[in-house]
């Protein structure tokens, strides 16, 4: 990330474009070290030559990549006067009471349902100008497309393994949707600081956030009914992936590059 004073408010072309994809870094640090150590818990059993088991090892060091990206990007919104450091310490006090009371099947799940939701979300970012805008070059917007590239590439690891774990629909179903509205309880209440923080620092108007915020909504819709069919895709049956395709989706996105 550059320096303080060469960070962009509004680095993503409007103010709620920026917003929401800043609201989403504050979940990383914190989401993706609850979905490791689910990982690794389930992964246990796995023996040593076993596929999934060195997917998970890969995903592993994938997400603590991810998770020390964003820690500096985080810690660059915090220089903006953001109060980052409270909401990544309520996400860590919630994350730290799910793992005290689930199984290691239940945390698990948990695990899937944020492996899917951040996939659904990556696919919007590389695949509409109304997340990502393509010609975008900033710092911020590499690691955009590093990471969503990254998590659509193994978002199949923690679907493999709660199907190697045959865990129940019941469960993997519930926590999916708790998931759901949790973190979009969350980027809403990220989205609407930011936007106080700004207001009142004069680095945007109410009539600017405002208009920001419907043309997001008014120019996304395709790429919102996308993310909806997605969102729903999760609530079919479990299918464990064809051995290889983790692989080559892998590739696909090494060749994307790194920020």
């Amino acid at each position: 990330m550059p320096p303080e004073n060469t960070f962009p408010s509004h680095w993503n072309r409007t103010p709620f474009q920026t917003y929401l994809l800043d609201a989403f870094s504050i979940f990383v640090p914190a989401g993706e070290q609850f979905i490791v150590e689910a990982a690794e818990a389930a992964s246990t059993g796995l023996a040593g030559g076993d596929e999934l088991r060195g997917a998970v090892e890969r995903f592993v060091s994938e997400e603590k990549s991810h998770q020390t990206a964003h820690r500096l990007y985080n810690r660059r919104l915090g220089d903006q006067g953001y109060e980052v450091e409270k909401f990544e310490r309520r996400i860590l006090a919630d994350l730290a009471s799910f793992q005290q009371r689930l199984s290691v099947s239940e945390r698990l799940c948990m695990a899937g349902a944020f492996e899917h939701v951040t996939s659904v979300v990556s696919k919007a970012v590389l695949g509409s100008r109304h997340w990502l805008c393509p010609e975008d070059q900033s710092r911020q917007a590499r690691l955009w497309r590093w990471h969503s590239a990254e998590e659509i590439a193994h978002s199949h690891v923690t679907v493999d393994l709660m199907a190697s774990c045959r865990v129940r629909y019941g469960p993997r179903v519930g926590l999916y949707l708790l998931v759901s509205a949790v973190m979009l309880g969350d980027v809403v209440r990220h989205v609407v600081h930011f936007y106080r923080v700004d207001r009142r620092c004069a680095r945007v108007t109410t009539a600017a956030f405002w208009h920001s915020a419907v043309m997001f909504c008014a120019c996304a819709c395709g790429s919102l009914a996308h993310i909806a069919v997605d969102w729903c895709r999760y609530l079919l049956p479990l299918k464990r992936h064809p051995a290889g395709r983790g692989g080559s989706e892998r590739a696909m996105a090494g060749r994307r590059g790194t920020p």
